[in-house]
């Protein structure tokens, strides 16, 4: 029998983004608790988190950071449930990912990409696809035993797909976890008429969701005239329904009893792709080209396979001494990468340094790409988890100086780029504050942006770290000095007086002297403008068109009288 949500409370994990946050959603607009289990929220998870999340909310929303191939954490996601819900009734056990290039068939352990162990004994991707789906449903049984009320029905419901019914060459272990997950729903059939325990399932087709859109590996094979993408809210309202209705019909959302009707019971599968169908488990027909299920380009990966099946899978790991090639040559999806998988999970970053620069159209050379985060921890170990490195053979550099500032420098799977991760609160940019940024699209093809500074933000953090740190370093100070005077030697907008407007205050009277002609890279100039900024601060200055008058050579002029020697007549030159 089905059973209305309104009520009750459910577990979800893979709700920070996707299918997974658009059924969460739909629990919660329906009146049932949810607890999200995933490694972080993405910005539109968050919002759902903060709406529900007050102690009055009516029904709830709580967040718990689950990392869902850790067993130890899966069973305190279930604690957590039952500590601020009590009993649960819903189980949805929907993360997944889809044959990513660092735990891949055709890029097996031991090979650059992959960060599955050589002798690890597992696969990532059967661990969160696979392992976890089992683990969870286990402990959702155990929960349904031991704390559940007698006669009060319970709804596990897992996300398969139409690879669970086709074969792909490109993305065989992921195939192969879809066709167990159908094997276990239909295992679990029984549980329905013995213990008032539904066990089903989706098979989505085709969903634009981060799982496809932030990976431009996968999205290049999906043609946007040809192909018809699935919204992650029409599966959520078939898996709503599945909940809640004794039979399902082919429209979705319709309720009228309009289409050919789908019974559900224990071990039923629905196919989500424009339309819905049930799933037999014998001789069924398959998913074949309904809208919502095809990708038309999928020997672009196959063709890979070609390239890869043979000599690269002998390959050896490229040792982090060996030097990445130049970042100019790849596309930002490539340069990016590690902002996507940041963007992903809902880590907030900002790109810093040279990247930064260029985007404001400063022709300066990029090098590593510098990314200011909050915490540089959580940061790594989601890029760690997503196959980059942490480069332990080299020296921690900014540029050409070496620091002892916190960084941590990772190198992508593919080798091909280095990401360094610095704390926002070093870099004096308020990050912490959420503020402002300008939201870039990585490509035409996909919607995932890239997070880069305002040109105010970013002038004013430049200028506060080279006044008051996080450094004496001379030769980094002389690196933040020339960021600076490249904005504003490249940059119109920073020409003009009234951009001070934007600026914090403390440092409009840096920006006024700019303009009067101070020279702005010399050490006279930086302790000028370190007691013009605390003044400020204390409100014990006014500001000026100009902070000192122009016959102030050691801040107009610090080269005159500066005698060089004369290479030729071994005298001295002015």
């Amino acid at each position: 029998m089905s059973f209305s949500v309104q009520g009750r409370s459910a577990i979800v994990t893979g709700a920070g983004s996707g299918i997974n946050l658009a059924f969460a959603k739909l629990l919660l607009e329906n009146g049932c608790n949810v607890l999200i289990a995933d490694l972080a929220l993405r910005p539109e998870a968050q919002v759902v988190v903060n709406k529900y999340s007050t102690a009055s909310s009516r029904p709830r929303a709580v967040f718990q950071k689950t990392d869902v191939i850790d067993w130890k954490q899966l069973e305190q996601m279930f604690e957590v449930a039952e500590r601020e819900f009590g009993e649960i009734d819903i189980v949805c056990p929907g993360a997944g990912i889809y044959e990513p290039h660092w735990s891949n068939f055709w890029r097996p352990p031991g090979t650059p990409e992959s960060r599955d162990a050589q002798y690890g004994g597992r696969y990532a991707l059967l661990d969160i696809n696979l392992t976890h789906p089992i683990r969870t449903t286990q402990l959702a049984l155990s929960h349904f035993r031991n704390r559940g009320t007698p006669q009060r029905r319970k709804h596990i419901i897992h996300i398969s797909s139409i690879a669970g019914q086709n074969a792909a060459l490109a993305a065989p272990i992921y195939v192969a976890t879809k066709h167990a997950i159908n094997g276990l729903v239909r295992s679990m059939a029984k549980l329905d008429d013995k213990f008032g325990i539904r066990v089903t399932a989706v098979a989505p087709g085709v969903i634009k969701t981060p799982l496809w859109t932030d990976h431009p590996e996968k999205i290049k094979i999906v043609d946007d005239k040809a192909d018809e993408w699935v919204t992650p809210e029409e599966v959520a309202e078939v898996m709503l329904a599945l909940i809640q209705q004794d039979s399902v019909g082919e429209i979705i959302g319709d309720k009228s009893g309009k289409g050919p009707q789908y019974r559900v019971s224990g071990g039923t599968v629905l196919e989500v792709s424009k339309t819905v169908r049930s799933v037999s488990p014998f001789n069924d027909p398959g998913p074949s080209n309904r809208a919502g299920n095809t990708v038309s380009d999928m020997n672009v990966l196959e063709d890979e396979v070609s390239l890869y099946g043979s000599s690269y899978t002998m390959s050896e790991p490229l040792s982090m001494s060996d030097p990445l090639r130049n970042p100019a040559e790849y596309g930002p999806e490539i340069r990016y990468s590690s902002c996507l998988v940041l963007e992903n999970i809902g880590i907030p970053y900002v790109i810093w340094f040279e990247d930064a620069l260029a985007h404001y159209g400063v022709p300066t050379i990029v090098f590593d790409l510098y990314l200011l985060i909050l915490d540089i921890d959580t940061a790594a170990d989601a890029l760690i988890k997503a196959g980059w490195v942490v480069d332990t053979q080299n020296p921690h550099r900014i540029g050409d100086s070496v620091v002892t500032i916190p960084q941590t420098p990772l190198i992508s799977p593919d080798q091909k780029t280095k990401t360094v991760l610095l704390l926002a609160s070093d870099w004096r940019f308020p990050l912490a504050a959420d503020p402002p940024l300008e939201r870039v699209p990585v490509n035409d093809h996909s919607p995932s942006k890239l997070s880069f500074p305002l040109l105010p933000g970013l002038l004013d953090a430049l200028i506060e770290s080279w006044l008051v740190g996080p450094t004496e370093d001379a030769t980094l100070l002389v690196r933040l000095a020339v960021y600076f005077n490249y904005l504003y030697g490249y940059v119109p907008a920073l020409k003009e007086r009234s951009f001070a407007d934007q600026m914090k205050y403390e440092h409009r009277q840096f920006h006024f002297d700019v303009l009067a002609g101070m020279d702005s890279s010399t050490f006279p100039f930086r302790n000028h403008q370190r007691g013009i900024r605390d003044a400020l601060l204390q409100g014990q200055y006014e500001l000026q068109e100009c902070s000192a008058p122009r016959d102030n050579e050691a801040l107009f002029d610090p080269w005159k009288g500066i005698r060089l020697p004369d290479p030729v007549n071994d005298g001295s030159v002015e």
